[in-house]
């Protein structure tokens, strides 16, 4: 095994390096959960629809397609390959060339990626391997759902995958001279991850590098922890609280790792996340029917409504998918999404929700729709030149709420799928609607206060973090609406040297009974709600 500060070889595909990746699955091979792990998830082993066949090192046959069905289920282990498809043409597998790559085909017309995929098979002696663009039909929707919901159980089932993580496309390569992957590889049990500047190792039970010992932690750690939840959700037979809550927090971090991969083809998230989806609801004991919606979770689904779509200044990546997904979903929009189910808690209510994105009933589109009831009020955002953003997620925009102006700062941070629509000369000002979803407060909100105070008579809401969806009413349709952005309100102020005086807690309380008065003032048309009662509003969000 190499230790730390170990000579390093001069490339990735060196010899030393395949006998590191050995001595690694030598090892693995005696772990328990590794060896199990399709079964722990509950998930069906058997041999994905199409594999490669790679041939044998010592005898090397044409590289061909063949028929999982036709193979032995014991003895035909098999490989998988995380890759980031790129823009550029490839060899792909189509209705017009099957029968061909049944008869075999030339490794020469494969990518870099996939030629390198197939030497590190044939290095480790495994005879098969599963690349999507080669083992699915890529003219076929019908054959992309049908195996879309059988992904979970080819990464489960894999011996290993391969991640070729440093690679941007098919044709950049898996080795690479020492000088992003989708969370699927959540899914396999072993993955070797191929960088610039080394190969690490993941497992359910270890991580390592080649210039790291197993017991050190190489860079990939953050997935092996979130593998060890297992044991703990699916031993348990009642979830605590606890352990609900990280399985959410799971969930989250899988969203943000899945949406910084870029898929290429961004109809495609709905559906390629699906076998993730299937593991997080049977961790959470839920039913397959009904408890996933879009990619949010229906019991928690004010919480899952919380999410941001990172800034980004490439317009192609941002933005609505199409004009039939809904607005409330993370599906809807490219580029990194940030989601977050440890906030405060739920203010809003969940009347009903429909939605086109099921588990077992994958689809591209994410259509559907959402009636809430929670407190609302109008707002005013224009463009805010001078205020001071240190945070690139946070953008430069003020806030008109009641009549004071909350500029973006730590205490107003407001994020837009599409501020460039905020920033105009034809308009300063634009109206939008704030639906209250999540509200904190501390011991400090109600600390002091007298009987009078409007703080003593203020709403449950009432709080020094107010999280709210900004939407925006559509028009000819009463009561219904899109969201836009999220909005929130932290309101904690502090002096110059950053600390809580009694001018700066009194400076608090004023915000917070302008936020709540907002809230608790009519003054919303009639037309653009269901209907109203004690201050919280049924809509229905598009």
């Amino acid at each position: 095994m190499t230790t730390s500060g170990s000579a390093l070889s001069g490339s990735t595909s060196s010899p030393e390096t395949f006998a590191q990746i050995r001595a690694w699955l030598r090892i693995c091979e005696q772990h328990d959960t590794c060896n199990r792990w399709a079964l722990i998830n509950g998930l069906d082993i058997g041999l994905p629809l199409r594999l490669l066949d790679v041939g044998q090192r010592s005898s090397r046959t044409n590289l061909r397609l063949v028929c999982g069905g036709t193979l032995p289920p014991q003895g035909s282990r098999y490989m998988t390959l995380s890759h980031c498809w790129g823009v550029e043409p490839i060899l792909k597998l189509t209705s017009a060339n099957l029968d061909a790559f049944c008869n075999g085909m030339s490794e020469t017309q494969l990518p870099k990626s996939f030629q390198d995929a197939i030497s590190i098979a044939r290095y480790l002696d495994v005879r098969y391997l599963w690349i999507d663009a080669l083992c699915i039909l890529q003219d076929s929707s019908l054959d992309w759902q049908i195996q879309a919901q059988t992904m979970a159980q080819v990464y489960s089932g894999s011996y290993l995958n391969i991640a070729a993580t440093d690679s941007s496309n098919s044709s950049g390569g898996i080795f690479s001279e020492r000088d992003k992957t989708l969370p699927e590889r959540y899914l396999a049990p072993r993955v070797v991850h191929y960088t610039r500047q080394m190969v690490y190792w993941e497992c359910t039970a270890s991580t390592a590098s080649e210039a790291l010992p197993p017991a050190l932690n190489s860079g990939f750690g953050d997935i092996r922890r979130l593998k060890k939840l297992d044991s703990r959700a699916l031993q348990t037979h009642n979830l605590s609280s606890e352990v609900t809550q990280a399985v959410y927090a799971l969930w989250d971090h899988l969203v943000a790792l899945y949406t910084r991969g870029n898929l290429t083809y961004g109809s495609d998230k709905a559906i390629a996340i699906q076998g993730v989806a299937k593991v997080i609801c049977r961790y959470l004991r839920l039913d397959e029917r009904s408890a996933y919606v879009n990619g949010l979770w229906r019991p928690k689904f004010v919480d899952g409504l919380m999410w941001i779509c990172e800034r980004s200044r490439n317009s192609d990546i941002r933005g609505p998918l199409d004009s039939g997904a809904c607005s409330w979903s993370w599906l809807s929009r490219r580029g990194s999404i940030w989601s977050s189910h440890g906030g405060g808690p739920p203010v809003s209510r969940v009347l009903e929700i429909q939605a086109d994105c099921i588990l077992n009933m994958p689809t591209a589109a994410a259509g559907g729709f959402a009636r809430l009831r929670g407190p609302m009020c109008r707002a005013v955002v224009s463009f805010a030149m001078s205020a001071e953003i240190d945070n690139p997620m946070w953008q430069p925009f003020q806030l008109l709420l009641g009549g004071e102006t909350m500029v973006a700062t730590k205490s107003c941070r407001l994020y837009f799928d599409d501020p460039e629509q905020y920033i105009t000369t034809e308009a300063s000002e634009h109206e939008i609607y704030l639906l209250l979803g999540r509200a904190k407060i501390d011991g400090e909100c109600t600390a002091g206060t007298e009987s009078t105070d409007i703080l003593e008579k203020a709403p449950s809401w009432s709080g020094h973090n107010y999280e709210c969806l900004a939407v925006k009413p559509v028009e000819r349709r009463p009561g219904h609406f899109r969201l836009v952005g999220k909005v929130n309100l932290a309101i904690r102020e502090t002096n110059e040297e950053g600390r809580r005086t009694t001018a700066t807690m009194e400076e608090d309380k004023r915000l917070r009974r302008v936020v709540d008065t907002q809230f608790r003032t009519h003054d919303i048309s009639e037309d653009l709600y269901e209907s109203v009662d004690d201050f919280m509003y049924t809509i229905t969000l598009l």
